[in-house]
């Protein structure tokens, strides 16, 4: 299948950024802009296009374990916002950056990046969480956290005169300490007053559009299994009622795939679905989506955004058409009381239609902290309600009977 990886990674960190202004408060496109700054100060050393690329990548997926890292810090009753809004240091980064690097290690760029994430909170003078000096941390993790540290600092994406001057103040107090003279020396060099000062107003993913080779590349059926993976772990980490749902419904609908025999080539795609089919509830507020008590309606309207948001986090991913199109319809009916396009049966294709059934199968019978899960013979009689009443295909419903009744 060919993707561009840039893409899905521009289309991925806007998720993530999404769920780091949710629990941190930081400022949207965080990602997109430290990759940004990356690329550009890359160009200080020499680095080939595919470098600069492969920088940005892991810029893009610096704090991919944000939301894994938050969960488990707040379920021990450390208030990261508070932290943050007071200027202070989070604790036990190393695990944040530990939980990032092992997240990359099975994608496809993962060999010409390693360290980057794992050491980007690295400071020059060794007082990091890992305590390397910057001689002994991958220059790729040096440039990040320089990008990054800025970032957070002065908010590049909101609008205030004489930030390159309080940046220069500021790298030039860090020398030796939080980063070495040779980036500081090589961003200095590289990003200038005008693009520091234009990223309030320009949005990272077309600045790193016009910096960067545009590739498509022919990713394998396991380059897409790896993929599929990393998505589906960031999307179940957002919420702990749907902690398995996104990685439950990406098996299951391989399975029907091979069910039907559908050939490899499509179920692969079919699986890359399942797995991003929730991606969209990254956006969603953690307040609405972690709610302990029931919904009022406007909550309730509100979280069904969520297919609305997959689908345009990945409708901008070229190559992703057919996958963008089965992730974001999970949640229509064949009656049309379905969201977020309210089609028709008309509308929805045989893969549509499954998708759909295979979610609603994975929620039945998946444990949640309220209940458990069902039997696979209570979630097909319910199923099979929604086939009489217009709702769903009755035929899909009975092969997944078929398929999955041992």
């Amino acid at each position: 299948m060919k993707i561009s990886m840039t893409d899905l990674l521009y289309a991925l960190s806007f998720a993530l950024d999404s769920v780091e202004h949710d629990l941190l408060g930081v400022t949207t496109y965080h990602a997109g802009r430290v990759a940004f700054l990356c690329a550009q100060t890359g160009r200080a050393f020499d680095l080939s296009d595919q470098q600069r690329l492969d920088l940005a990548c892991a810029a893009l997926l610096h704090d991919n374990a944000l939301t894994e890292y938050a969960k488990s810090e707040y379920s021990q009753g450390v208030d990261l916002l508070g932290l943050h809004e007071a200027g202070q240091s989070f604790p036990d980064l190393g695990t944040h950056c530990t939980l990032g690097e092992r997240n990359i290690e099975h994608m496809p760029f993962f060999p010409r990046v390693r360290g980057a994430v794992l050491y980007h909170h690295e400071n020059a003078d060794g007082s990091g969480p890992f305590g390397l000096s910057a001689a002994e941390t991958p220059l790729y993790a040096q440039i990040v956290h320089l990008c990054g540290v800025l970032d957070l600092r002065f908010s590049y994406g909101t609008s205030e005169v004489g930030k390159f001057d309080r940046t220069h103040a500021f790298l030039e107090g860090g020398r030796g300490r939080l980063f070495s003279d040779e980036v500081v020396d090589a961003f200095e060099e590289r990003v200038t007053p005008g693009m520091l000062e234009g990223l309030d107003t320009t949005h990272p993913d077309d600045l790193l559009h016009y910096q960067l080779p545009y590739v498509e590349r022919e990713y394998g059926n396991d380059d897409l299994t790896h993929i599929a993976d990393f998505f589906a772990r960031i999307t179940d980490y957002k919420s702990r009622f749907t902690h398995d749902h996104s990685q439950g419904v990406a098996d299951k609908s391989r399975a029907m795939a091979q069910f039907y025999g559908l050939g490899d080539d499509l179920a692969a795609k079919i699986y890359l679905a399942g797995a991003l089919h929730d991606i969209g509830k990254l956006i969603i507020s953690e307040d609405v989506l972690e709610k302990p008590a029931a919904l009022t309606h406007d909550e309730y309207t509100y979280i069904q955004t969520h297919a609305w948001y997959t689908f345009e986090i990945l409708r901008k991913v070229a190559g992703l058409e057919d996958v963008t199109r089965w992730a974001s319809l999970h949640h229509e009916k064949l009656d049309g009381s379905g969201y977020p396009f309210g089609k028709h049966a008309i509308e929805l294709s045989g893969i549509d239609r499954l998708m759909g059934c295979v979610d609603i199968y994975q929620a039945l019978t998946e444990e949640r902290p309220y209940r458990g899960g069902m039997l696979h013979r209570q979630a097909i009689e319910i199923m099979r309600d929604m086939a009489a009443n217009g709702k769903i295909d009755g035929a899909i419903v009975d092969d997944i009977d078929a398929c999955f009744a041992s």
